[in-house]
């Protein structure tokens, strides 16, 4: 599924799943720059989904846990921050999802309702 690099400290985020399956996708992987595993975090299903970015000023991640109609806010330390759902003015489905490097806007494309939702988060 998705994979994100954070460029201050060079770590890659890997969404999966847990073997044989690949669905549930509920798993992040998080390897060093020389691709040690650091951590293997629990998440939201992002099966049909699975995108992930990271906000360069702060460290944090987002997926989009699209099996479970939601965004995950992890923060630097891949705790979870919030869960951000249809009820907190997330769209449906979310699917697609891009980090502006330079405004640090998180931009979430859902798939059922066709809109995009803009997170600021500085």
């Amino acid at each position: 599924f998705g994979m994100a690099v954070n460029a201050a400290n060079g770590q890659l985020y890997v969404a999966h799943g847990v073997a044989p399956a690949a669905c549930p996708a509920d798993h992040m992987a998080v390897f060093s720059r020389t691709g040690s595993r650091l951590a293997d975090v629990s998440v939201g299903n992002s099966c049909d989904g699975g995108w992930l970015g990271v906000n360069p000023l702060n460290g944090r991640i987002y997926l989009a846990a699209t099996g479970l109609d939601a965004v995950w806010d992890l923060n630097a330390d891949n705790s979870v921050r919030s869960i951000l759902t249809p009820a907190q003015g997330m769209g449906a489905q979310p699917f697609g999802l891009v980090v502006d490097q330079v405004t640090a806007l998180i931009y979430v494309g859902n798939k059922l309702d066709h809109t995009v939702r803009v997170i600021s988060d500085p």
